[in-house]
């Protein structure tokens, strides 16, 4: 017999009530099995995940930062956090499909269901806290029913080969059980015997952590075998950057020592607000009390600071999804999630979420200085799925109207008048905005100017450029900015680029033209400006123009051998 401690829950009384239920009503017993299995089955690959949102909802209920404890011992899965402790109402919401004893509009937990996910690991699944605590069992289920001599509910064991409805019946823990020294709670899922502890040990990972992390802000801490993840500011930087320290124990030879601790760095953009009622009216009763939405874009950074985009990510609602998401940053916040808690509920409070993460994107976008912000940008192809889809046109629309470019001149543009020419970045590209406004100094990847393209930014090439720099009259400092910005494009490509001719006006194409030097058989100054008055003719750069690009593109110093051969030279003489 268990040998149990006084029943500080009055489980007795929750037990007498379901097994009087059940007596009446074998149909009521069929039923219960049946609802419990199937929400077992739709939340089996989220215990973890689950089991951290009731840790949130503890924490905030008792105004403490909420820490998570998981270890995997002797296959037994233990997960210990931080809050609120145990209650009355929170055994029998346990104990009750879909009544959840969290009923404001900030908890996480979904009607008291998210729990029954710990069938995916165990049938004998407890719970003990600082107040006292509750196991359930399949085992004892069985001999409870068994017991009652109901020949109604025998042939139901007979038919459902002994499956039973394991959260049904509560019973107290043993009076030696309590949580870890710190921790108000701690759930014990002893394995079944079909379940792999190797497959459990390896959802236990810093990847995970830092999911849990983003999902639940009421979190600030996370140990798991082999390291701790805590996010060191406890919240939202100044700047918007958050700062998550890993702390590691690797073994050495003398034991476990703590290696150096490992610090990431991530830029984080949310926005709040409160839903119209008529978009709750389709969503279960409960949660139409939930009338506050809250999203959050998180960024990863590199060490340097820079945007570090995540290739493919999930959606969380908040705890992560099996929604795909392509964009370079992952959504986290309150989506309506269908039965199943894996997918996005599709309909119009899911379309108007979608408009409102897309502003908090273009938010995330602003936050970024400007020659970090083409990371951000929404790639173009196939989306992943239908919400990656919605999102990815809701970003663009977004972006399309608002002015985030800073041009080669420091002013923002808009997508619309903004002109990108690959080929063209760099500061020197401020020189050539004075003959193509709206001219922005980015990158010049191909998937980039597929982004910008795609967002309404004209992209012509580099031969444009030389028409329109023709009638500029600029000094030589000028033109030698312009050349350097121009120094990677192709010699057919710029055959017809400006130089400043010496005497006032621009000679179109570099070939044949003469460049004033300094060095041995330089030609004097007040000679050069001679032969620039005398033949018209001749192709002389204005002083200071001198440029790898200029003689790349045919240009010639300016020493006598040269001048002598000029044809403009030979043609006077002729004369």
């Amino acid at each position: 017999m268990h040998r149990t401690s006084a029943d500080p829950f009055v489980t007795a009384a929750l037990r007498a009530v379901v097994l009087d239920t059940w007596s009446a009503s074998p149909a009521r017993f069929r039923e219960d099995a049946n609802a419990e299995d199937q929400l077992a089955h739709g939340y089996g690959g989220q215990v973890l995940a689950e089991l951290a949102a009731n840790a949130a909802d503890a924490a905030r209920a008792a105004g403490v930062p909420g820490e998570l404890s998981v270890e995997l011992r002797d296959r037994e899965l233990r997960v210990a956090n931080t809050g609120a402790p145990l209650t009355s109402q929170g055994v029998a919401a346990l104990a009750s499909l879909r009544a959840s004893a969290k009923r404001d509009e900030g908890g996480v937990g979904h009607f008291g269901v998210g729990f029954t996910a710990v069938l995916a690991l165990s049938d004998r699944p407890s719970l003990v806290s600082t107040t006292g605590g509750v196991r359930f069992s399949a085992a004892d289920t069985r001999r409870a029913v068994a017991g009652l001599g109901v020949a109604g509910l025998d042939a139901e064991l007979r038919r459902r080969a002994g499956h039973v409805p394991v959260l049904r019946l509560p019973w107290p823990t043993e009076s030696d059980q309590v949580p870890p020294d710190g921790f108000a709670s701690q759930v014990r899922l002893p394995l079944r015997d079909d379940v792999d502890a190797d497959d459990v040990a390896a959802v236990l990972s810093v990847e995970t952590a830092l999911d849990l992390l983003w999902a639940l802000p009421e979190l600030t801490s996370i140990s798991m075998p082999g390291f701790r993840v805590h996010r060191e500011d406890g919240g939202d930087g100044p700047d918007g950057v958050i700062t998550i320290r890993i702390d590691r124990a690797d073994a050495g030879p003398a034991g476990a020592a703590d290696a150096e601790p490992e610090l990431r760095r991530f830029r984080t953009a949310t926005g709040t607000g409160r839903l119209p009622g008529d978009l709750l009216a389709g969503r279960p009763v409960e949660e139409r009390g939930r009338d506050r939405w809250r999203l959050t874009w998180v960024l990863p950074l590199d060490p340097a600071g820079r945007p570090d985009p995540q290739r493919r990510t999930m959606i969380g609602a908040p705890t992560p999804t099996a929604e795909p998401l392509t964009l370079p940053a992952r959504l986290v916040g309150s989506l309506p999630v269908d039965e199943s808690r894996s997918r996005i509920a599709e309909g119009p409070l899911a379309d108007h979420l979608v408009g409102a993460a897309a502003r908090v994107y273009r938010e995330l976008v602003l936050a970024l200085p400007g020659d970090q912000r083409a990371a951000l940008l929404p790639a173009g192809g196939f989306p992943a799925g239908p919400l990656d889809g919605a999102l990815h046109e809701a970003v663009r629309r977004e972006l399309e109207r608002t002015a985030f470019m800073p041009g080669a001149d420091g002013a923002p543009l808009r997508p619309d008048r903004a002109l990108l020419i690959p080929g063209v970045a760099g500061p020197a590209a401020a020189r050539i905005v004075e003959a193509m406004p709206g001219l922005v100094p980015w990158p010049d990847r191909a998937d980039v100017v597929d982004r910008l393209r795609g967002l309404g930014v004209s992209v012509q090439p580099v031969t444009t450029v030389p028409a329109a720099l023709a009638a500029l009259e600029r000094p030589a400092a000028f033109w030698q900015d312009v050349y350097t910005a121009l120094a990677h494009a192709g010699t057919e490509e710029l055959a017809d680029l400006p130089v400043p001719r010496r005497g006032g006006g621009n000679l179109i194409g570099c070939r044949g033209v003469l460049l004033a030097v300094d060095g041995p058989g330089a030609v004097p100054a007040d000679l050069l400006d001679r032969a620039a008055r005398l033949l018209p003719g001749l192709r002389l750069a204005a002083d200071g123009v001198d440029h790898p690009l200029l003689r790349r593109l045919g240009a010639e110093p300016a020493d006598a051998a040269a001048l002598l051969l000029d044809p403009a030279l030979a043609d006077q003489i002729r004369a």
